[in-house]
């Protein structure tokens, strides 16, 4: 598993407890963490379902070339999308010895990026997972916990049915399609949140209860729609919601849409994006150029435009340069 964060260690966590053979590669803070805390563990949203792995059977190391010649079966990318093709350079040997390299990560070009430097007969394919991660860590063990709902998705394959069955095998909900370009489409509409959220610096269930931040997504995801819409892109829905009807139930008022949206906002109360993290923690970049950057595009491309996303695009350029974490921006100030 390369990148392995929140998303790379929750998979790995259950893969590891269920008897695969997996190494997490990636950062130092991470290993140091997982060393002093003693255990890699993963929770579910539902409260009950948990793993727990001693430190000492946790492979876990700083690049791919500490991971060893394998050979390995699959490698799963969780790297920032902007780390892609680096990524992509370090897997030239295991994917050559044949592995299969899936992608898992946010944004709609990341395996096209890794068939670019991985080319035939190398087996590169898509994934997606559908919800968000985040650390809980303690002093007594590495924590991972699922704070929305959802199922991995991975492409549908017969090099990948192997991969399927293993994800299901340890307690993962993994769904297949053959139609992955839809479902990395659709999952955009709803990674647009990701962005707001970080600007807004408030938990996203605290902030999707917000009818005024609830319209500004809105109108990100009506742009998205209208760039599909020219582009010939149709989004697969896969939550209880289709996407089409996403902006009209967004801006309902906030006690119908407490109702109406009760699959979105089952949502762990302390959750928030990983983009909100990245200023958090002062990163140099954020996925804001893959996620609402990608609509801007589209958009500019068939000669429209995307104010919205356009605002929350620079709003987030410049919380980066600034340095100072979130700007904890009201609904008010954005519009």
């Amino acid at each position: 598993v390369v990148g392995a964060g929140c998303v790379g260690c929750y998979v790995g966590a259950h893969l590891m407890a269920h008897g695969a053979d997996v190494t997490l590669v990636g950062r130092e803070r991470i290993q140091q963490t997982l060393r002093a805390a003693g255990a890699l563990s993963a929770s579910h949203i539902d409260g009950v379902t948990s793993f727990r792995v001693p430190a000492a059977q946790v492979k876990y190391v700083l690049d791919v070339a500490a991971a060893g010649a394998g050979p390995w079966d699959y490698v799963l990318v969780t790297v920032k999308s902007f780390h892609t093709t680096e990524v992509a350079a370090s897997l030239k040997a295991v994917a050559a010895a044949g592995a299969v390299v899936v992608s898992l990560q946010n944004g709609v070009c990341n395996a096209d990026e890794l068939r670019k430097v991985l080319p035939p007969p190398a087996k590169v394919v898509a994934g997606m997972f559908s919800y968000n991660v985040v650390e809980r860590t303690s002093d007594e063990e590495c924590h991972f916990h699922q704070a929305t709902v959802g199922p991995v998705y991975v492409e549908e394959a017969e090099c990948t049915r192997r991969l399927v069955a293993a994800l299901r095998a340890s307690a993962l909900q993994c769904e297949t399609s053959d139609n992955m370009r839809g479902v990395l489409y659709g999952k955009l509409l709803f990674n647009l949140n990701n962005a707001l959220n970080a600007l807004a610096g408030i938990p996203i269930k605290e902030m999707l209860s917000q009818r005024p931040y609830r319209a500004i997504l809105a109108g990100c995801v009506d742009e998205g729609l209208r760039a599909y819409a020219k582009e010939g892109i149709e989004p697969v829905s896969f939550r209880a919601i289709g996407v089409s009807w996403l902006p009209t139930v967004l801006r309902l008022p906030d006690f119908i849409f407490t109702l109406a949206a009760a699959n979105i906002l089952r949502i762990d109360e302390t959750a928030y994006s990983s983009m909100y993290n990245d200023l958090v923690m002062r990163r140099k970049e954020t996925e804001v150029e893959q996620l609402n950057g990608e609509i801007v595009r589209l958009s500019r491309k068939h000669k429209m435009t995307a104010p919205y996303n356009e605002m929350i695009t620079d709003m987030i350029s410049k919380a980066v340069e600034a340095r100072q974490g979130s700007p904890r921006a009201s609904a008010q100030l954005m519009e």
